[in-house]
């Protein structure tokens, strides 16, 4: 059952507070199942795309709604997303307020008032945001310069998951460096058990991709096998 929590408005600030505390907070409450590795396995890195709609815009039903919100957005610039997501490279993703990645419907198949925003692909759970400023239409958008830029793959991935049972999603905006690499993934076991972080690019001069993961107060980052990279 979809549960239909109060409509954000009043201050900006509130709406915002409450969306990134929302999203933040999508796995806070649930159990997490152990991260079992098999043996062997793919000699690939395998590339996912996180698909949240089907092709006639529904919601894909195997997800569950955590919470259905309205964004009022900012009435001067007449935005709810502010731009495109800057934490993966699809088009139809974008960055509503702190929310990021939101996905829009297919193109010419659903409605430009409404996007689904995940903290994970691996949750199997969207908070839906229902927009007060659509996203550009087709024709809005060719007026735009940059706008829904094609897909990348060359570019960094949204989410990994390592060899080591490590998740990992992007550290967007201010981060640090470690031994002159910027941290950009942080990283926790699917049983919330180990955190670390993955610093620099990826290593993708080979089948397997690697990262060097640096583990919560550890002091020695060593490269392991990147098993998936979602976009």
């Amino acid at each position: 059952m979809v549960r239909t929590y109060p409509r954000l408005r009043g201050s900006r600030l509130l709406a915002v507070t409450g969306i990134a505390l929302l999203i933040a907070g999508l796995t806070a409450d649930r159990p997490r199942a152990r991260a079992v590795q098999p043996e062997g396995g793919p000699s690939r890195t395998a590339v996912r795309l996180f698909v949240p709609w089907l092709a006639d815009g529904r919601l894909n039903p195997a997800l569950t709604v955590r919470a259905r919100l309205t964004l009022e957005g900012n009435p001067l610039t007449r935005t709810s997303c502010q731009s495109h997501s800057l934490a993966t490279i699809g088009p139809d993703a974008w960055r509503c307020v702190t929310a990021d990645p939101c996905f829009e419907p297919p193109l010419g198949r659903g409605d430009y008032t409404v996007v689904a925003c995940s903290n994970g692909p691996w949750l199997n759970e969207v908070v839906v945001l229902d927009l007060r400023y659509p996203v550009p239409d087709p024709q809005a958008c060719r007026e735009m310069a940059g706008c829904r830029p094609p897909p990348d793959l060359s570019r960094p991935p949204w989410a990994l998951e390592l060899a080591n049972g490590a998740r990992c999603t992007p550290l967007l905006g201010a981060s640090w460096f470690v031994a002159g690499l910027r941290a950009n993934w942080a990283c926790a076991t699917a049983d919330d058990q180990g955190h670390g972080v993955v610093i620099g690019d990826l290593d993708r001069g080979r089948d397997r991709w690697r990262a060097f993961y640096l583990p919560e107060d550890g002091y020695v980052a060593e490269q392991v096998d990147v098993l998936v990279a979602w976009y």
